[in-house]
């Protein structure tokens, strides 16, 4: 069987009355069902097609702030196209966006001697939902394109389920982020939300997961890790990146993330007990100063077990507090510890000296 040949269009035939090849090619491309769009090196855009102006560009919002890099530099431009946004970000394969499946391939061209990138979709929707695949908006955290919590739970269950190598859970939790809404506004802080998603997915290995849980709260696991020197190095990088200010708008903003540490088998054999010991390390983190970094040690949770668990009076931290005041007429305002007080909980006895508190609570003895 002889191979299909391909045609160039200039021995196609054509007639006298026919439009410019350009002009035709120019239709052609604006009225094809495929998402088209074409940048320079720079990112500036230099072709939309319709399909890809209705696509998922037109539903990517101006929240990825008007530069497509993680933030680390000034945007060189008031705003892109969003369609630019969207080919930036997108990975070649099944992207999920907006509640829409896209078959998306990007790649670099050579032509008329320059180098260009051509992102290409398709909406793939309809076809999966008749092949019986369900739709993975559920698994998707739309504002960063991250997995969410459950994509991150089932991949720490199949690492625990494989067994063998060691990993890791390391809790983000954003420092002053509600400041920076408030003062900022709430699209910038949007826009900080996924700087700060490119800056540590830049600093991961393909072997890693990146998600986010929550408002400001991401949990990364790192799976393997080789060493616990390796793991340290590798979480000291990425948290002096995040300390590095954040070109968004107009504005230059600076966070920092407080960051907690568990392992797997060290501090737990569960997804469960393995983020809520990296929690916990958090919390210990913060404590000592914000932008700080803990690895869980047992310490921790007994320290605080006792106090937290028991059924009487002590059932909250605010409880906690309450019976603090009743059991010391001489405890005065000031911020950051408990001290020099001691009670009996359920048959446990606690020191509040050893129990580091929320500076928002404000509360020790006078004796200090």
């Amino acid at each position: 069987m002889n191979e299909p040949q391909h045609i160039r269009t200039t021995e196609l035939d054509s007639r006298a009355d026919d439009p410019p090849r350009a002009d035709l090619l120019e239709s052609i491309i604006d009225r094809i069902p495929v998402g088209l769009t074409v940048q320079d090196e720079a990112g500036r855009v230099i072709l939309v097609n319709r399909a890809a102006a209705a696509g998922p560009a037109a539903t990517t919002t101006h929240v990825m702030g008007p530069s497509v890099s993680d933030g680390s530099h000034p945007a060189q431009s008031q705003q892109p196209h969003p369609a630019a946004l969207f080919a930036a970000t997108a990975a070649s394969g099944v992207v999920d966006h907006d509640g829409r499946a896209f078959l998306t391939s990007r790649q670099r061209v050579n032509a008329f001697d320059r180098t260009l990138i051509v992102t290409s979709s398709v909406d793939v929707t309809e076809c999966r939902l008749a092949a019986g695949e369900p739709p993975r908006e559920a698994h998707v955290d739309e504002l960063t394109g991250l997995a969410n919590g459950v994509v991150l739970k089932e991949r720490v269950e199949e690492a625990i389920v494989r067994g063998g190598d060691r990993f890791a859970l390391a809790f983000f939790d954003l420092d002053n982020f509600k400041h920076i809404n408030d003062y900022y506004s709430h699209p910038v802080g949007d826009a900080l939300l996924v700087n700060v998603a490119r800056r540590i997915s830049g600093r991961i290995a393909t072997s890693d997961l990146l998600a986010r849980i929550s408002g400001d709260e991401f949990v990364l696991l790192i799976d393997p890790v080789d060493s616990d020197d390796q793991l340290r190095a590798m979480i000291g990088s990425i948290s002096d990146a995040l300390r590095q200010p954040f070109h968004i708008e107009a504005f230059e903003v600076f966070t920092s993330a407080s960051i907690g540490v568990s392992v797997y088998p060290d501090h737990g054999r569960s997804y469960e007990l393995l983020r809520r010991n990296a929690d916990s390390a958090m919390s210990r983190a913060r404590s000592t100063s914000k932008g700080g970094t803990a690895f869980f040690d047992g310490a921790m949770g007994r320290a605080v077990t006792p106090a937290w668990s028991s059924s009487n009076d002590c059932g909250s931290p605010f409880a906690i507090a309450s019976s603090v005041v009743r059991s010391s007429p001489r405890l005065t305002f000031a911020p950051r510890r408990l001290s020099g007080w001691r009670r009996s909980f359920a048959g446990a006895t606690i020191a509040a000296r050893s129990m580091p508190l929320e500076s928002s609570w404000g509360w020790r003895s006078s004796s200090d």
